[in-house]
């Protein structure tokens, strides 16, 4: 007898799943810049506060707004158990392993490896795929 996972709701719409995972890859870096200016770090930012933030904000849809789509649109939860791991290190490590180098680990971590928090979401969401379809094979 196979046990069988269920859903505590139904998924999302694409359009509503799509949405949260914008606004939550927009305040991320608000998160991030708080939290910098609580410890006493001082934020540089190349280009204005204006221009930088859209910037961030696009590269975070791949570290932040993906897991929350895939949780919210196939309740995958592989990619947002990795997603609060990376938040945590991104947004309270950094900054305190490296004082005095402003918000660049933060950033840097968020926006030059969003190409790899893509990947490592994928397969995550893959492996939590495959699981639950052998725990609910029909066959058993």
């Amino acid at each position: 007898m196979a046990i069988r996972f269920r859903s505590i709701r139904p998924p999302t719409s694409w359009r509503e799943a799509l949405l949260v995972g914008a606004v939550a890859s927009a305040v991320y870096p608000l998160v991030a810049i708080g939290f910098a200016l609580a410890v006493g770090q001082d934020l540089r930012f190349s280009g204005g506060f204006l221009t930088g933030y859209p910037t961030t904000v696009g590269f975070t849809l791949g570290t932040v707004g993906m897991p929350v789509v895939l949780w919210l649109r196939f309740g995958y939860r592989g990619p947002i158990a990795l997603m609060s791991l990376v938040l945590v290190f991104l947004t309270f490590v950094a900054p305190l392993v490296a004082p005095g180098r402003g918000d660049a680990p933060a950033f840097a971590l968020a926006i030059y490896w969003a190409p790899f928090y893509l990947v490592l979401y994928g397969v995550s969401a893959g492996v939590e795929f495959c699981y639950r379809r052998w725990r609910t094979d029909p066959a058993d």
